[in-house]
């Protein structure tokens, strides 16, 4: 599927249930998997999407493999974000597109909020003690975010 124009996303991702940048995050409804959800129900351009975010993703993870010159190691591909709710069928798309390039790389989930990097990165710049950045990955966690 080739996108033209801007209003074309914009439009399927109202259709497919995807979240309106322009509402506060607090608003929107938790439907991050609605572009799975349609595809499973026949939506042939949901599928396209998800194909071609997953195909964006192993480009850019070829991309990377292949400038740290690491096609014959066994690299660790780690998937975060919206990716940790990935369905198999998305999984299973960029993983033999990436080990297509690097046969022996492995994927991981990563289980950790992406803002703990960050935070514990804040942490560093202040010299925080082992015991502070212990107390921070107890925190932040996915369940302990959700909660509010």
């Amino acid at each position: 599927m080739e996108i033209h124009h801007a209003e074309s996303l914009i439009c399927h991702e109202k259709r497919v249930g995807l979240p309106d940048p322009d509402q506060r995050a607090d608003d929107q409804p938790d439907d991050r998997d609605a572009p799975s959800k349609a595809a499973r129900t026949g939506d042939s351009v949901a599928q396209q999407l998800i194909d071609e975010v997953s195909d964006e993703i192993v480009i850019t993870a070829n991309a990377a493999i292949r400038r740290l010159r690491l096609t014959r190691s066994d690299v660790h591909v780690v998937l975060g974000g919206v990716l940790r709710g990935a369905n198999q069928k998305m999984l299973g798309r960029i993983r033999e597109g990436i080990q297509a390039v690097a046969p022996k790389a492995r994927m991981l989930k990563l289980e950790a909020p992406p803002v703990l990097g960050a935070a514990l990165i804040g942490l560093d710049e202040m010299g925080a003690s082992e015991a502070a950045r212990r107390r921070l990955r107890t925190a932040l966690t996915h369940r302990r975010l959700s909660t509010g």
